[in-house]
């Protein structure tokens, strides 16, 4: 009866095994390939462009967080973040391009397109974008541009087109990444003040993955990203650069509880997005 017992055991754990291999193995080649693709950009008609209206100022500064779910972001003790939000504007129901992966909302956020037109579906994409970008659309003689961050997606859409380029030297996603990329802001942009500064910190979306939304280490690490941005935030100031400066703080997508992005729920979708700066009147 024992032997019985421990058999039904053994199979019982074979079949648990097998279908969370399974569904992680389909989920994992999701994240790097989609076959459900429609690439709508040969049908789209060319709109007139509006009027250019008149710059607020001369220029951005952009501070990317990875997979920061925007109520985590709101339960994390964040006084920077809580400043940008109170004298600037929150788009607290922003939702990210889907499906919910980094590589695809880079994409999108890099060119202003959706993911019918970047054809860009997975994190498995690693060509050129075939549209222009952000960078590559602005004359480095009229603006020049910035990017520190890891050698990863944002490289790989902005880093050719970028006039100041830095790329910290560590583990890709990691949790001490943040911390290298804010050295390495701060050692760089005296020297190297760029009007279109885009700053990326990949430690929460390490987190998410690593422990979940729902735990102390992913709350901890938007905290520690916070007085990164804070220490930036401090650097424009001392220079002067702060009152004639918009800021642009986003996530590309959020996370679950338990880990995990891609897909269409609302802890996976529900991204972070504020505007902040001179200029930006609605507040909160």
């Amino acid at each position: 009866m024992q032997k019985r017992k421990v058999n039904l055991l053994l199979i019982w754990f074979i079949v648990i095994i097998t279908l969370q291999l399974s569904f992680g193995i389909r989920a994992l080649t999701t994240q790097f390939d989609l076959n459900n693709r429609h690439n709508i950009a040969s049908e789209l008609l060319e709109v007139p462009q509006i009027d250019t209206p008149t710059a607020i100022t001369d220029q951005i500064l952009i501070l990317f967080v990875d997979g920061m779910r925007y109520d985590k972001m709101l339960e994390a003790n964040t006084p920077n973040m809580d400043s940008l939000m109170a004298n600037g504007t929150t788009f607290s129901n922003y939702r990210v391009i889907l499906p919910s992966y980094s590589r695809v909302n880079y994409a999108a956020f890099s060119t202003g397109s959706t993911t019918n037109m970047t054809n860009v579906f997975a994190n498995g994409y690693d060509d050129e974008l075939e549209l222009p970008t952000l960078y590559s659309l602005i004359d480095s003689n009229d603006l020049n541009k910035s990017l520190i961050s890891d050698e990863g997606g944002w490289a790989k859409f902005l880093g050719k087109d970028s006039d100041v380029t830095v790329y910290v030297d560590t583990i890709s996603h990691s949790l001490q990444e943040g911390l290298e990329v804010k050295d390495a802001a701060l050692a760089t942009i005296p020297g190297n003040f760029s009007n279109i500064q885009f700053i990326g910190f990949d430690d929460v979306d390490a987190a998410g993955h690593d422990f979940g939304a729902a735990s102390s280490t992913y709350i901890q690490m938007i905290e520690n990203t916070d007085s990164y941005i804070g220490e930036i935030l401090d650097l424009y100031d001392s220079l002067g650069q702060l009152d004639n400066t918009t800021i642009v703080l986003f996530s590309d997508h959020g996370h679950e509880d338990i880990g995990g992005h891609g897909g269409e729920t609302i802890a996976q979708t529900h991204g972070s997005f504020i505007l902040a700066g001179k200029g930006v009147t609605n507040k909160g």
